[in-house]
C-alpha cells in the first residue's frame, strides 16, 4: 500500500507568493512601523528603485529615513536605488541645517547590488 501525500505535505517547500501590500518586507510597513503613528510621509516614488525614502518623527523628533524594498529583485540596489538614498541624505543634510536632530535608518534586506546589463 502506497501512502498519498496530505495538501499540506506536498505544499512543503513550495513558496507563497504575498501581494506586496500585505508582505511584511514591504518598505512601507517597515517604515511607518519604525515611525511614530501617522507621521509617515513619502520623499520618493514607490517604485522599482529597490529603495524608498520619507519623512516622520520618532519620539516625536523629526527624522529622514530609508529602507531596500526586498520585495523587488530581493532589495537588491542600482543606479535608481542610488538616487533615493541620495535623496534622503540631501533632505536630512537641508532638516538637519532647519530643524535639528535628525536620523537616517536603512534596514539592509538586500542580497547584493543589481548588475548592468552587458554592452555588445
Amino acid at each position: 500500500m502506497t501512502r498519498q501525500p496530505s495538501a499540506a505535505s506536498a505544499a512543503v517547500g513550495k513558496r507563497v507568493k504575498v501581494p506586496r501590500e500585505e508582505d511584511p518586507r514591504n518598505p512601507n510597513h517597515r517604515l511607518a512601523a519604525f515611525l511614530d503613528d501617522g507621521s509617515l510621509e513619502l520623499i520618493t516614488q514607490d517604485d522599482d528603485s529597490g529603495m524608498l525614502a520619507a519623512t516622520g518623527t520618532v519620539g516625536g523628533q523629526p527624522v529622514v529615513v530609508f529602507a531596500s524594498d526586498a520585495t523587488i529583485m530581493g532589495g537588491a540596489m542600482g543606479v535608481a536605488g542610488c538616487k533615493v538614498v541620495v535623496a534622503a541624505y540631501e533632505r536630512a543634510r537641508r532638516r538637519a541645517a532647519d530643524r535639528g536632530p535628525v536620523a537616517l535608518r536603512w534596514r539592509p534586506t538586500a542580497r547584493g547590488r543589481r548588475l548592468a546589463a552587458r554592452r555588445r
